[in-house]
């Protein structure tokens, strides 16, 4: 996968990273971080980009043109030093235009020592959480895998497991995360699937066919990757057909033992020896008479 970059570069290798990407050993996947959409807020007399939010537009049309489906990550700012209102619109704009929604909000903070914390005038920070909030909130309406659902996907696994290791995370060419039943044999291999069910973050999936199986025996990497699975899967899923291991012994629990072992036969020899009680063996006058 395609480390962070930033829109000049990217714009200058358009094409070298396009084809980059258009590898089948890379994901379609970028993480652009644009921060604002208001080239006011990306000017030198505040964030002090070397970039436009037009120049990330064209970097995202772009890439979208030559590849097609395509998976954008973006870093967003809110409450910069001098933000208005209208400048918060303009990133609205921007995230809802170009179709962004994975999106890394963040409110701004004056770290100590950097430019940024001597500007002026600070948005208050009400307004920052609001718009926080409203941005995170656009976000959460979408519904980006939506068209997917009933769609034959090809995907490949690594050894990354959710749902307590009862599904296996695999990933499209355009870096959709797709959810599956378990099977080992998938780690490493590449497969179709139909898509069943989207969420908000990934889609749920069904296997159809296994394209290119997995080697282990020729590839150390992917039978370390196994073995990591299988000693997950035990942890979280042992053998119902073993015995449980045995458990440590409690103060409570041997109670019981420390009476039988040594109270009762005490209290036994009490009841079944007559010397032990010597006056049991006189009448019941006599014992009165003694006492």
């Amino acid at each position: 996968r395609l480390g962070m970059s930033t829109p000049p570069f990217l714009l200058s290798q358009l094409d070298k990273v396009a084809a980059a990407l258009a590898s089948p050993n890379v994901f379609a996947f970028v993480h652009v971080p644009v921060q604002s959409g208001s080239d006011e807020i990306l000017s030198k007399r505040k964030m002090n980009r070397e970039y436009t939010a037009r120049d990330f537009r064209a970097v995202v049309d772009g890439l979208r043109a030559r590849l097609g489906p395509l998976t954008v990550s973006t870093d967003i700012i809110c409450g910069f030093p001098g933000e208005t209102d209208d400048d918060f619109d303009k990133t609205v704009a921007l995230v809802a235009d170009c179709g962004l929604s994975t999106v890394n909000v963040s409110q701004f903070y004056a770290r100590p020592g950097t430019p940024a914390a001597a500007m002026r005038p600070r948005v208050p920070t009400d307004v920052v959480k609001a718009r926080s909030r409203a941005l995170t909130a656009l976000l959460d309406t979408c519904d980006p895998y939506a068209d997917l659902v009933g769609a034959t996907l090809r995907c490949s696994a690594r050894d990354e497991l959710a749902d307590a290791g009862r599904r296996l995370v695999a990933h499209t060419k355009a870096y959709v995360k797709v959810l599956l039943p378990f099977d080992p044999a998938l780690v490493g291999a590449h497969f179709d699937v139909k898509v069943t069910r989207a969420h908000r973050w990934h889609v749920d999936a069904t296997l159809l066919r296994v394209v290119l199986p997995a080697d282990a025996r020729r590839r150390p990497a992917l039978a370390a990757a196994l073995d990591r699975l299988r000693r997950h899967q035990l942890r979280d899923h042992p053998p119902t057909d073993l015995a449980p291991p045995p458990r440590r012994p409690t103060v409570a629990s041997m109670l019981p033992l420390v009476f039988f072992t040594i109270y009762l036969p005490f209290f036994l020899a009490l009841a079944l020896s007559p010397r032990l009680l010597p006056s049991a063996r006189l009448p019941r006058s006599a014992r009165l008479a003694s006492s």
